[in-house]
């Protein structure tokens, strides 16, 4: 019976890795979340280093953190309704590129707290186009009895880009800089553009599922 399972399961870990289109929406959200994650914890340690010596250190940090999560309590919602009218592939690529953007200005602000936090915001905001975008270009990119293990990759790929972004973030300044950190995660999410570019177009209608 195991080996029955494992004969059944190898196509479909073929089927995905053979997809083009799957493994560029996959790396794409593995540079796009590695990115945001490097870029959290890299603003966490300047914020405090910026507050340091006053008495609102503390709540200097607070308030990043507040100005990372709100959105995802305010939009998140409002954004996945939102993006269920529009082309998936257009909203990767504009909330990308408008990230990239936006972490850019951070190399121009980087002493002011209240910008630092009006630009997480902002950034954050628009992560929450991004990621209802992404989970429904899904289904149009694989086919159905492969959805269930593609959401597994897409999980690991979230929560491994978690641990990596924010190991990564403490060696990258000490070595190179506050810059840097700046640098690669507006790098990280072009890329993730460039790989959403090369998607097919994936629109709001419901024919044409890759069932």
């Amino acid at each position: 019976h195991v080996t029955g399972v494992q004969t059944c399961a190898l196509p479909i870990y073929k089927d995905l890795f053979t997809n083009l289109d799957f493994l560029k929406l996959w790396i794409s959200q593995l540079f796009s979340q590695l990115s945001a994650n490097l870029l959290n914890f890299a603003l966490i340690i300047r914020v405090f280093d910026l507050a340091t010596g006053t008495k609102y250190a503390s709540i200097s940090v607070s308030l990043l953190v507040l100005a990372f999560g709100v959105p995802s309590i305010i939009f998140a919602l409002l954004a996945g309704a939102y993006v269920d009218h529009l082309d998936r592939k257009k909203v990767l690529v504009a909330t990308n590129i408008i990230r990239a953007i936006l972490v850019l200005m951070l190399l121009f602000f980087d002493n002011n707290l209240i910008a630092i936090y009006l630009l997480v915001f902002a950034i954050s905001v628009f992560s929450q186009f991004f990621i209802p975008a992404e989970a429904a270009a899904m289904p149009r990119l694989v086919k159905k009895r492969d959805l269930t293990t593609a959401n597994s990759f897409f999980l690991f790929t979230l929560y491994g880009s978690f641990a990596l972004g924010y190991a990564l973030a403490g060696p990258v300044i000490s070595s190179f800089g506050q810059n840097a950190v700046y640098w690669l995660a507006s790098g990280a999410f072009m890329i993730s553009t460039i790989l959403c570019l090369t998607l097919p177009k994936i629109s709001a209608e419901l024919k044409g599922l890759n069932f």
